[in-house]
């Protein structure tokens, strides 16, 4: 539970900030001059997180407003531990054979002690649904020796110990490599493009060009959040960023306030899947894959825009149903005034891109020059000019953001270290094999499930590194691989983000609307029901992906067209609206055609399926004119 830090004492205030201050200025620097050692640079910034995380989430709902006694004792134990490990990081993890020179006393002991401090933070932030699951893989970790086979794994308890601690199988593996490294880069591009007002360009910009539509504050919002979703890389930041401009204007456009905020929820959660700036779980997705970060950019083009290609049209003939109209001629601003004025705002997105893809810089030198351009901008801005505590107070806002994150990938490190140590990965490879029939399309369907639930209250990149551990194996098994495994994976992570129970992002667009937020999180699956069979198509159709191995300009125009015409005939007969009123039978109709059309990509099949759309229209107006 997030502390209200205007309530707390000072100190803890300024402690916090200074300390978020010093961890920007930090990160900055040794992201800029990019020579650092990898496990030195993820203590230091451990060294700042825990500490400062114990002030700004509550043990219990009675510490909202004030810190306690023990989170103080917290606050000092968790600074002297990161830092005895980071003065110790050299002999401690570099300079030993891992998992064969033993443990010194002061190891185990510091090491225990910072298993419980994670332990006790995943409580805090992420509940309980994370805690089970890391507390059930611990627990195994330590009592596998002692179980029977096929449980069973021979090893030490002390060796699990070592493995998550000391070596670069558990907290400090690829996860939070990437997190201390391209998340925190890009965390700080995003504030700074916020602080150049990127943001308020891109919600002008939709209003200028689809604000006068038939539900016109509707499409506002998808291609406001689609969008805001090039600069940041998080559902609930997303929702909160243009959710709270669209959401209230919804409601006041006669939106029910459970559509209006279904609608952001699901549009902003595909920002994650949005180039150039995605979820952190793509720049794990790169590091595990070995591939540049621009192959993961180019692989998700496609999938994003049919995400919002299906959500726009099924937004479009829900607003036609329900006589949703669009915005008045006063608040729309002029296409030509908007960009006159603000298109110095998206300047630095421009550079990172020319920099990114011209120039083949790496992602992280991109952004970091796009974020000190973005600085300079905003110094320019009359509001900076007059507070420039302004500027401090978004660059630590949007640090703060980064520390959940920090944190769920030592977590992540923890429970993909342990099963692919104790080889439960490859046993449920196995099993999901046997009990799939060798059949893909219900293996698939097992792994999109597991996926889905394990992403329930976990953030995007927590799921999506716990499943691909177990998943990516059994996928394997059938012959998919690659980047199409992952993007499979992954896309089933960021749906988790809408799905009941555990829905943030919906949660978080229901506080804004003040609407039951489990209503929410059952329309936005509705309203997203199309995106839940796409990933499907990524492996019939790799294609989509581009990068995804050879094949023919044809075969890809094909799928392409396929799939974008799938997606407008199920959104179609889910919103059960045309010309006019459609019936059971004809929305059911829809909803199957384009379920063939998604899964193939032949062209008898696009052929059929045309001529039954004719054929179905031919009979239904005949229909219509004999019972006149």
């Amino acid at each position: 539970m997030k502390r209200d830090l205007s309530k707390v004492h000072p100190f803890f205030r300024i402690l916090t900030k200074i300390t978020l201050l010093l961890m920007i200025i930090y990160n900055a620097y040794v992201l800029t001059v990019g020579r650092y050692d990898i496990y030195e640079h993820m203590f230091i910034n451990l060294a700042f997180v825990i500490p400062i995380s114990f002030i700004l989430y509550s043990p219990t709902k009675k510490y909202l407003s004030r810190v306690s006694w023990y989170d103080l004792i917290l606050i000092l134990i968790s600074y002297v531990v990161t830092i005895v490990f980071w003065r110790n990081y050299y002999n401690w993890v570099f300079n030993r054979m891992w998992l064969v020179s033993p443990l010194s006393t002061e190891q185990l002991l510091c090491g225990m002690v910072l298993l419980f401090l994670l332990v006790e933070l995943v409580r805090r932030i992420f509940g309980y649904p994370l805690l089970i699951l890391s507390l059930i893989c611990l627990t195994y970790g330590f009592l596998c020796p002692y179980l029977p086979y096929p449980l069973g794994f021979r090893t030490q308890p002390i060796k699990i110990l070592d493995l998550l601690l000391f070596t670069p199988y558990g907290i400090l593996s690829t996860p939070l490599e990437v997190m201390v490294t391209y998340v925190v880069a890009f965390t700080l591009l995003g504030s700074a493009l916020q602080l150049a007002r990127a943001d308020t360009f891109f919600i002008d910009l939709t209003k200028s060009l689809v604000g006068r539509s038939v539900g016109g504050i509707g499409k506002v919002s998808v291609l406001a959040s689609a969008l805001f979703g090039t600069i940041s890389g998080s559902a609930v930041a997303n929702v909160y960023a243009t959710g709270t401009i669209t959401i209230p204007t919804m409601i006041n456009m006669r939106y029910p306030k459970e559509l209006a905020a279904a609608i952001e929820a699901v549009a902003s959660t595909g920002g994650q899947l949005t180039p150039p700036i995605m979820g952190a779980a793509a720049f794990v997705m790169a590091e595990i894959l070995g591939v540049p970060y621009l192959t993961i950019v180019i692989a998700a083009i496609i999938p994003a825009i049919l995400y919002y290609f299906s959500l726009y049209v099924q937004l479009h003939y829900t607003s036609l149903k329900l006589g949703l109209l669009g915005l008045s001629r006063n608040e729309i601003p002029k296409l030509s005034e908007v960009v006159r004025k603000q298109w110095y705002c998206v300047t630095p997105l421009v550079v990172f891109l020319y920099l990114l893809i011209i120039q083949n810089w790496g992602p992280i030198s991109s952004a970091m020059v796009a974020f000190y351009l973005s600085l300079f901008i905003a110094l320019f801005r009359k509001e900076v000019i007059r507070k420039p505590s302004v500027m401090v107070e978004t660059l630590t806002k949007g640090m703060e953001e980064a520390i959940s994150v920090i944190l769920v990938a030592c977590v992540a490190g923890i429970v993909v270290g342990i099963l692919t140590y104790t080889g439960i990965t490859l046993k449920f490879g196995s099993l999901v094999m046997r009990a799939s029939f060798n059949v893909l399309e219900i293996a698939l369907t097992y792994i999109a499930l597991l996926t889905i639930l394990v992403g329930m209250g976990v953030p995007t990149t927590a799921a999506y590194i716990m499943t691909s551990a177990v998943a990516l194996p059994a996928l394997n098994l059938f012959g998919v691989k690659g980047i199409v495994a992952h993007m499979f994976v992954f896309y089933y992570a960021i749906l988790s983000a809408i799905t009941p129970p555990v829905a943030l992002a919906a949660f978080a667009s229901a506080n804004i609307a003040r609407a039951q937020p489990m209503k929410v999180g059952v329309l936005a699956v509705r309203l997203g029901l199309v995106l839940f069979f796409l990933p499907f198509s990524m492996v019939s159709k790799p294609e989509l992906l581009i990068v995804s191995g050879s094949y023919s300009l044809s075969d890809f125009i094909i799928s392409l067209v396929t799939s974008l015409m799938s997606c407008f005939s199920i959104s179609v007969g889910l919103a059960g609206y045309l010309k006019g009123e459609m019936g059971l039978i004809q929305r059911l109709a829809f909803i199957l055609c384009g379920l063939v059309l998604l899964y193939s990509k032949q062209l008898y099949m696009l052929l059929i399926v045309v001529s039954l759309f004719f054929l179905f229209y031919f009979i239904r107006n005949l229909v219509k004119e004999t019972g006149k």
